[in-house]
């Protein structure tokens, strides 16, 4: 990127000039909390997005929302983006029980109809327990807003594509998230006690008896846990002389490979590994893929090389969803 130019939203200058104040200007917006962001990677995305599609921070919030680190657009402005490309709709009913809309554009005709009766038959619209329903389905009002929005999306993007260009609404991402695999471990940690399993079979022993050779005077044989028994120890005057221990032979360190690199090295060179950024060192398939298209989509990014792009390429073409 050239060093000489500033980036450019909506007529206006940004001081950035490269990937690393890109980077710097996420992790701001993201403390922020003002447009969605949840951490310095999402706002890493929201920034570059802006820049990309010469968009102020302003324009996005009014336009997007970010949820579960995916880019949605809001239901208003897909509707407003199918008056852009001269199409219309008309409400045919908005109510908690249906809603039915009417879209047009450019010849295309398309009537959508959401009706509880049918949303009810939906896994999405419960909980884990598939019975109880999430609470943006708990109250009539609630659901009728999500029926809507996903109306407006179906609708829109039967009849004009380009209004939606491949993105859902805010409230249909909420229902496509599983955080079934997520689990919190921190509690098994903190409450873990000397009644747990791992701590019962740890034997109790004590440390034997040491001897000054100048006092001839025993000590107390000291613990090693608080519920050991105290083992008795003949007492000496004679300290018995010191055993000099073997020096132990220095394991190779496991981050270290066969060429004699460091696993930072390592990564730095593999080109299916990110080698910048906040996802540094992180493998592709791991990368968020709006992130990796983000990259693709760059003319000239720091740090990644032709290798690089040909390994996020794959990633994406393997279907892998982040």
């Amino acid at each position: 990127m050239d060093e000489t130019n500033a980036l450019t939203i909506s007529g206006g200058n940004l001081p950035l000039r490269n990937f690393s104040e890109l980077e710097k200007a996420g992790d701001i917006i993201s403390k922020t909390k003002m447009l969605g962001c949840s951490n310095p990677a999402e706002g890493f995305i929201l920034v570059s997005t802006c820049v990309q599609e010469r968009m102020s921070f302003l324009k996005f919030k009014q336009k997007y929302h970010i949820i579960a680190g995916e880019i949605s657009q809001k239901a208003e402005n897909m509707l407003a983006e199918l008056r852009k490309h001269a199409g219309r709709y008309e409400i045919i009913s908005r109510t908690p029980d249906i809603v039915d809309i009417l879209f047009e554009c450019q010849g295309a005709k398309y009537r959508e109809t959401v009706t509880w009766e049918e949303l009810k038959k939906e896994s999405y619209v419960y909980q884990k327990d598939k019975r109880t329903l999430k609470d943006n389905y708990s109250t009539p009002r609630r659901r009728m807003q999500m029926m809507w929005a996903r109306a407006v999306s179906d609708g829109v993007r039967t009849v004009c594509p380009e209004a939606t260009q491949g993105s859902y609404t805010p409230e249909e991402i909420g229902d496509f998230r599983d955080d079934s695999s997520i689990k919190d471990v921190t509690s098994e940690f903190e409450n873990a006690s000397e009644e747990s399993p791992i701590a019962a079979a740890i034997p109790i022993e004590t440390v034997p008896a040491i001897v000054p050779p100048e006092s001839g005077e025993v000590a107390p044989p000291i613990p090693l846990a608080a519920t050991s028994a105290p083992s008795s120890v003949p007492s000496a005057t004679i300290a018995p002389p010191p055993i000099a221990a073997a020096p132990i032979p220095e394991a190779p360190s496991p981050f270290v490979f066969a060429s004699g690199a460091s696993a930072t090295q390592a990564i730095a060179s593999d080109p299916a590994f990110c080698p910048t950024g906040p996802e540094k060192g992180k493998a592709w398939y791991d990368v968020p893929a709006a992130t990796r298209k983000l990259i693709l989509a760059s003319a000239f990014t720091p740090g990644i090389t032709p290798a690089h792009r040909e390994a996020i390429k794959q990633s994406l073409a393997e279907g892998t969803i982040k």
